[in-house]
């Protein structure tokens, strides 16, 4: 008999709170930091408004395509990627997204 280590309920679990946290809680703790800053710069609040809107735009997405698109292997742990890509300080993927620039 073959025990399972971690049940498909807690896996789900466990990658809904890595999202969370990963995808709003510390770029909004970030973000916070570099607006409560004597002078925040322009660049930094400039790549923060562009994360949340891509975010957004992400999300809204998300709802429409979600029937057709939840059951692709691994979707979520690449969406997550995807995010954390977005905001890493070794990536700023939004500050470069084609469609952000102006």
């Amino acid at each position: 008999m073959r025990t399972q280590i971690l049940s498909p309920t807690v896996l789900f679990l466990l990658h809904l709170e890595c999202s969370l946290v990963l995808g709003y809680a510390y770029p909004a703790y970030d973000c916070y930091k570099t607006l409560e800053g004597n002078s925040p710069r322009m660049e930094r609040l400039r790549f923060w408004c562009q994360y949340w809107i891509l975010l957004a735009f992400l999300t809204a997405l998300e709802r429409v395509a979600d029937p057709t698109i939840s059951w692709l292997p691994m979707y979520g742990e690449a969406k997550l990627a995807f995010v954390v890509y977005l905001w890493h300080p070794n990536t700023t993927a939004s500050h470069r997204h084609p469609l952000l620039q102006y």
